[in-house]
């Protein structure tokens, strides 16, 4: 898309050191800087951390630029929307309420599956709960992970429900 070659043209030219969060690591990264930008480009570093993280590391001058998901202060930085992503629970085939239309009250009963504070994924949900009325703590039971692959284990074992980026599921869904 004409979003993810700018974004090629960024790194390109003026990134020796970005940083990216796990899920646009995981997920966009390998295909905006192919194995043939990196082996035809100058060095460059890649961080790979939460948003939070990555912000503090803009500010600090450790990275050029970051690639990051959620809310910051727009007003600190230039920003350029990459990609809007859906954002959707996500549970077992196996799970009772899979496969329903469902409300977030409907979910509280069952454990909920979260990243780290400060991860750009936990901040759409927390807006996203707050937006309802609603908060993290309505769930019975939570349990924070700091890796969306170890998330997806534990669905993939009916294990809880969690909230994740359509694109990190895709196969799963088909």
């Amino acid at each position: 898309t004409k979003k993810a070659r700018e974004a090629k043209q960024i790194i390109r030219t003026h990134c020796k050191t970005f940083g990216s969060t796990l899920s646009i690591a995981d997920y966009y990264i390998p295909h905006m800087i192919a194995k043939k930008f990196i082996q035809t480009s100058r060095p460059c570093e890649i961080v790979v951390a939460n948003t939070h993280t990555l912000i503090q590391k803009l500010i600090n001058g450790e990275v050029e630029c970051a690639f990051v998901e959620g809310q910051f202060d727009t007003q600190l930085f230039d920003y350029h929307l990459l990609k809007q992503e859906r954002f959707i629970a996500v549970a077992s085939i196996h799970h009772p309420l899979a496969h329903q239309k469902i409300t977030f009250e409907q979910l509280f009963a069952y454990p909920l599956l979260i990243r780290e504070k400060g991860s750009g994924t936990r901040n759409i949900l927390e807006q996203s709960l707050i937006a309802h009325g609603l908060h993290i703590s309505n769930f019975t039971h939570y349990t924070q992970v700091e890796n969306m692959h170890t998330i997806m284990n534990l669905l993939k074992k009916d294990c809880g429900i969690s909230f994740l980026y359509k694109i990190a599921v895709e196969k799963e869904l088909k």
